[in-house]
């Protein structure tokens, strides 16, 4: 098949004295109707000529495109109006009156914007006598007249050789460019309508509610965290209109979230806390965005960035220390927190070194999550040894939904069969006061979950933090700090950071995280959890080894659970306490000198008194 032939752009040609000639568009001759070709004469300059050629043949397709404009409105209104006339039409206005030539033709305007590029001239100055005359000393209907011949001849700038009627359109053209503008700004601005900044977040704590439901229907720990963050935002906010919620009103809201305000006891948060506020707000926004209710649009071109949060001075005025230098407990303090300990507080920490749980997931654990003395409950599904047998727990974290499951140690399996037993009684005692079945017990009250109240209620009532565990942690680092001053003093939530940093230098990195449950455990290869599970019989083998790390704390309470649990009237004496009374007892200090020292009852001193120290009764 022959090749196609590319047509070649033809050469200008040159008259005898060397001009270059430029035949373009038609004119037609006004007494015999004929039409000709036009003839440009672009000089003797090759470049200025092309460039002036190239610039010529853009502004005849101009004169095309107006002639069928015009041809197009005229066959519309051909029957309205005499053969012989017709008009440059545009729906809502009648311009100019002229006769419409059957094809494009060069006229008097056209003719002199061409003149102007022909000269290789950056502007179009157009003689009032080309202006036709119904609008001529009209500055209205001037103005519109340029600006519509701007729009049709865009090829080059066209202006008014009179400079007093140019001003006076150029102004008249920019006021109403200015009001239109206005105008259409005040049409696409969104209402006010009262839509106020807290007004949506108390909308988007209800969106939350709805959207983030586990199993049971209530909203889960972790929508009720992000509910918690985003009232932080809302007390360090004030309550602006929608309408002014810009981008510097933002950045500004940002900017005080970075500076740490200050929380309700008066203590500026947390670095997290604020880092956590900040990733909230940003989700809030992004709702609002495509909220149908209320009317805000992201800013354009704005980029939402999380910054540097404002650090926290000592007493010495150095910077805290950076933050990936994670506090945790040694075995010494451990030691000092589990003797210092109540049987339930022991079962607090148990779980937390054993499992990585701590306040959320301790409160969502159910009792069917625990399995005794038994085959792993997913051992086909995770390829165990049907001969490997023993104590686990085996549940989903409520945060991030990932799977997680943990061998048990002796003393947890003791610890959580302590209370089992206490949980029984607290659900016999309801049942017979409240008349109510054990299954509705389970199903209404305690709803399946491990740790409950005296009232048959979850430690995490309707999956809202009721702050049982942390007071009770409280409480304990109070009895331990009474008794030994400079106690590294670190929150409940650290004991799971604790428990990783020990199994992270037993084993390595992948198997901290899935003694965390998080949702990456290992970022070698993001597509292998698709393939393969994750490597549980390594972390049995390493909490193993962390249970053996452990053992001053077993040799320091050796029965921790022996006791049944006393209501009412707990002592608050400490094991120092109770070390010095039976120091004084085995000296053959009485009860009531012991007590006088000590500035305690007497009842006390005798209840807390080994029994081989007490005198036996005279025989009768």
């Amino acid at each position: 098949m022959p090749r196609k032939k590319i047509a070649k752009i033809k050469a200008l040609s040159q008259d005898k004295g060397g001009r270059y000639i430029k035949n373009l568009g038609w004119v037609r001759n006004p007494n015999s109707g004929k039409f000709s070709q036009r003839k440009f004469f672009l000089g003797h300059d090759e470049e200025t000529a092309k460039l002036a050629a190239a610039r010529l043949d853009a502004l005849w397709q101009c004169v095309e495109r107006r002639h069928n404009k015009q041809a197009f409105y005229a066959n519309i209104l051909g029957n309205e109006y005499p053969e012989h006339t017709r008009y440059d039409f545009e729906p809502g206005n009648v311009m100019i009156l002229k006769e419409i030539d059957p094809r494009p033709t060069w006229c008097s305007l056209s003719l002199s914007i061409a003149e102007a590029i022909r000269k290789g001239q950056p502007v179009a100055r157009i003689a009032l006598e080309n202006v036709p005359t119904p609008h001529r000393n009209i500055p209205r209907e001037v103005r519109d007249w340029l600006f519509r011949t701007r729009q049709e001849f865009s090829v080059i700038h066209i202006e008014f050789d009179d400079e007093v009627v140019a001003e006076k359109a150029n102004y008249a053209l920019y006021r109403e460019g200015m009001e239109l503008g206005a105008k259409s700004q005040a049409m696409l601005a969104k209402p006010s309508s009262s839509q106020s900044l807290h007004q949506a977040v108390e909308e988007y704590k209800l969106f939350v509610r709805r959207d983030f439901v586990g199993d049971d229907g209530e909203t889960t720990e972790w929508g009720e965290a992000k509910v918690r963050q985003i009232d932080f935002v809302k007390r360090s906010s004030l309550d602006l209109d929608l309408v002014q919620l810009g981008e510097k009103s933002v950045v500004s809201i940002m900017d005080a979230l970075r500076g740490r305000p200050a929380k309700q006891n008066g203590d500026p948060c947390s670095e997290s806390y604020a880092k956590n506020c900040l990733k909230e707000f940003k989700a809030f926004l992004q709702w609002l965005d495509k909220s149908e209710r209320f009317f805000w649009t992201w800013p354009v071109r704005f980029e939402f960035k999380i910054g540097r949060i404002a650090e926290v001075s000592v007493e010495d005025g150095l910077p805290e220390q950076p933050r990936r230098l994670v506090k945790f407990n040694n075995i010494s303090e451990l030691t000092t927190l589990y003797e210092y300990a109540r049987p339930i507080q022991r079962l607090h920490i148990l779980l937390g070194l054993n499992c990585g749980f701590i306040n959320a997931e301790q409160s969502a654990l159910r009792c069917i999550d625990i399995y005794f003395n038994q085959q792993h409950p997913e051992h086909l599904g995770l390829g165990f040894s049907e001969e490997m047998t023993g104590n686990w727990i085996s549940t989903f974290r409520s945060k991030s939904g990932v799977f997680g499951t943990w061998s048990l140690w002796p003393e947890t399996v003791e610890a959580i069969r302590w209370w089992l037993v206490e949980r029984e009684r607290i659900k016999q005692g309801i049942c017979e006061s409240q008349k109510i079945s054990e299954i509705d017990f389970e199903g209404k009250l305690a709803k399946g979950r491990l740790l409950i109240t005296q009232n048959g209620f979850p430690f995490s009532e309707k999956n809202r933090r009721t702050g049982k565990i942390p007071n009770s942690w409280d409480s304990l680092l109070q009895r331990v700090t009474a008794d030994n001053e400079g106690f590294n003093r670190l929150s409940f939530k650290h004991l799971r950071k604790t428990g990783a940093t020990h199994i992270r230098a037993i084993e390595d990195g992948e198997v901290a995280s899935i003694y965390l449950a998080h949702g990456k455990p290992f970022k070698g290869d993001e597509s292998l959890d698709v393939y393969a599970n994750y490597p549980f019989e390594k972390l049995f083998e390493a909490l193993d080894k962390f249970r053996t790390k452990l053992q001053p704390l077993w040799d320091a309470v050796p029965e921790a659970f022996s006791e049944p649990r006393k209501l009412g009237g707990k002592s608050n004496l400490t094991p120092a306490m109770r070390r010095t009374i039976e120091e004084l007892r085995a000296n053959g200090i009485s009860a009531s000198r012991v007590a006088e020292q000590l500035s305690l009852h007497v009842s006390t001193v005798h209840r807390n008194t080994p029994d081989h120290l007490k005198k036996k009764p005279r025989p009768k």
